[in-house]
């Protein structure tokens, strides 16, 4: 029964408690073939995160990893791209010893480099490889990025290319003979500049990196294939985070859209669209601080349809089979692993972030908000309208930011680095 109280002292039945005893962290997802493989963030064990598959049903679901295994990468620090699942295989990087393992009945198995750390992973169409981002901790310099392939039957690890600050995103062709991944180099962050290598692989040796795309002016995300091998990713280009396809020397965009395909790589591993078949792609797409689940027609070269799953955020897309895996919410909705049937449109919940119910009516809806500003530009008001609350209601406000800017808007500013308070300055 709802309950009408004064401003500041309705008791919210959202409280901490909830949120770190009865919530999970939902993460990376893979379909393979009639599994789905996720990663649970668990604060009731401390904060492991776990490896967990269940059939396309959510029936036979189990944990592949085991309690001693933290499923956790401190590549690039923000990690991400820690698990993969393909082709029967689960490998899981552990956050002990920063090496990806081979989960089986007789036990996980190290894979890797002893003494580096490794990440956003992919098996090769053999199953021979396996494709990492690799870094070199250094105490006293900055740390060493590099691309590895990581032998799975007999072999030594294979650097496929190493000078640049960053790499991320490897994905090998379907025919096993290129590989695909993304580099940037400071100062730039991967959402000011970002450039696509390709380098073909005979099952041995590896060629010279070929660009592609990108450079220190354009961003590039998630680059993938069809199912007939044609190179797909995300640029922004115009200004906008756009699909492209390569279409010999050049790219050809997909569904030109004052849309967001992509997102900033704080973290590896991140997935927005997958391939259903050779012209057709499912992909969400963001617009005025939503997410939509859009389905685009390569061959017209258009949006054709948008999907109706009733969601306002949208990550960890997968598609396989006339499947579409990803981790959604809703206004009202917790966030929780989902499987669409493209077929009939069934949208069937695997998984929840929450083990307890919540009355709709106690959440409020969130609402975007922008006006004209300067020189054509939009202005975003979610800013201003939380710090005019803030001054209206005369109730306290704790702001997360890494925006200096945002943060001198504030009357006390706490510094945090590593988790401890590095200084404590009231305005």
């Amino acid at each position: 029964m709802s309950r009408v109280a004064p401003y500041g002292s309705w008791e919210s039945p959202v409280t901490t408690a909830l949120i770190t005893r009865a919530a999970v962290g939902l993460g990376l997802v893979d379909i393979d073939g009639d599994r789905l493989v996720w990663t649970e963030l668990r604060p009731s064990e401390g904060g492991r995160t776990a490896l967990v598959e269940a059939g396309l049903a959510g029936e036979d679901r189990r944990e592949l990893t085991p309690p001693d295994l933290n499923v956790r990468t401190l590549v690039h620090e923000y990690g991400g791209g820690a698990a993969r699942a393909q082709r029967g295989r689960r490998f899981a990087v552990s956050f002990t010893d920063q090496r990806p393992w081979l989960l089986g009945p007789g036990g996980p198995v190290p894979l890797g480099v002893p003494g580096e750390r490794h990440a956003d992973l992919d098996l090769s169409p053999d199953d021979r490889w396996l494709a990492a981002v690799c870094e070199r901790p250094n105490a006293d310099r900055e740390h060493e990025n590099l691309l590895r392939l990581l032998p799975l039957v007999e072999g030594e690890p294979l650097i496929i290319d190493q000078g640049h600050d960053f790499y991320s995103s490897p994905c090998f062709a379907p025919d096993g003979r290129s590989l695909a991944y993304l580099s940037w180099d400071h100062p730039a962050m991967p959402w000011d500049g970002t450039t696509l290598w390709l380098v073909s692989w005979d099952g041995r040796r590896a060629g010279m990196p070929q660009r592609i795309a990108g450079g220190p002016g354009e961003s590039i995300f998630q680059p993938s294939w069809s199912p007939g091998g044609a190179l797909t990713f995300v640029s922004d280009r115009t200004g906008w985070w756009n699909l492209y396809q390569l279409a010999g020397d050049s790219a050809r965009p997909l569904a030109p859209a004052e849309l967001e395909f992509g997102r900033p790589q704080w973290s590896l591993g991140s997935s927005l669209y997958g391939h259903v078949d050779e012209r057709t792609i499912v992909a969400c797409a963001t617009e005025s601080g939503r997410d939509r689940l859009l389905l685009i027609d390569t061959a017209a070269g258009q949006i054709a349809r948008e999907l109706e799953v009733g969601l306002t955020s949208i990550d960890a897309l997968r598609v396989q089979a006339g499947r579409v895996a990803l981790v959604g919410a809703g206004a009202r909705r917790p966030t929780a692993l989902l499987l669409l049937d493209l077929a009939s449109g069934a949208l069937r919940e695997i998984a929840s972030s929450l083990s307890v119910g919540l009355d709709p009516g106690d959440l409020s809806e969130p609402e975007a908000i922008s006006f004209p500003s300067e020189d054509g530009a939009t202005a975003h008001a979610m800013v201003d309208l939380i710090f005019g609350l803030n001054q209206e209601k005369q109730t306290t406000l704790v702001l997360v930011t890494h925006d200096p800017d945002l943060a001198r808007k504030c009357h006390r500013v706490v510094r945090l680095k590593g988790g401890a308070v590095i200084s404590d300055d009231s305005a």
